[in-house]
């Protein structure tokens, strides 16, 4: 039968490993967050965020600006480019309108979907598609303004990151462990650790605990 000292010893070593164990797992955490830093800014983005965004800030028109179009289309084109409009969930979308005042204008409107205004997203012949002289969004363009979007948002998380990595991560450094545990000695001194799952309910208290004392320092 074990002494107590070897008892008190097996139960130390545990609460060490438990310690050790748990400051291992955070230098795993520090290292995922350090590689995760040499992403580009849109990896800290989803896309329903990229949705989102897109459906607050560039709306929809709720219907088609039907007299500024009817200076561009012939009733006949007009018509069909009306049957197969629907407002969708945001202006930035393929086929949808792009109106710029001075590149692209139509009638008075002014940017619309803003993008350039907003994101800095400059659009030119060549992320549209023309219906006549009408220009539309190419999938390229809607790809570039959500990859904006990614990027902006992205960003500002990515920067936050790096700040609290080059402010250092906080280490966990153990003061003292105390351990309490329920023992039974046999009749030559012997001990043996009290197990519920042999003798049966026991008091909560006589489970015994291992507590650790401890503080955290930065890492530079």
């Amino acid at each position: 039968m074990p002494t107590l000292g070897s008892v008190l010893a097996r139960v130390i070593e545990g609460g060490v490993e438990g310690v050790v164990d748990a400051e291992t797992a955070a230098a795993a955490d520090r290292l995922a967050v350090e590689r995760r830093l040499a992403e580009p800014p849109a990896a800290f983005v989803d896309a329903g965020e990229v949705d989102a965004v897109l459906a607050e800030r560039f709306p929809p028109f709720d219907r088609p600006p039907e007299k500024l179009l009817a200076r561009v289309f012939d009733d006949e084109t007009l018509d069909r480019y009306l049957s197969g409009w629907e407002p969708g969930d945001t202006a930035v979308r393929e086929g949808a309108l792009y109106v710029h005042p001075e590149r692209f204008p139509l009638g008075e409107l002014p940017e619309t979907p803003p993008v350039e205004r907003t994101l800095g997203v400059r659009l030119d012949e060549t992320d549209l598609t023309f219906l006549g002289s009408l220009p539309t969004l190419s999938a390229d363009a809607v790809a570039t303004v959500r990859e904006a979007v990614a990027d902006r948002l992205g960003g500002e998380r990515k920067a936050a990151r790096r700040a609290v990595a080059e402010a250092g991560y906080p280490r966990p450094v153990v003061d003292s462990l105390e351990v309490e545990t329920g023992l039974t000695f046999a009749p030559d001194l012997g001990v043996r650790l009290v197990d519920a799952r042999t003798v049966g309910p026991v008091e909560r208290a006589a489970m015994g605990r291992v507590r650790a004392k401890l503080h955290f320092e930065g890492e530079r």
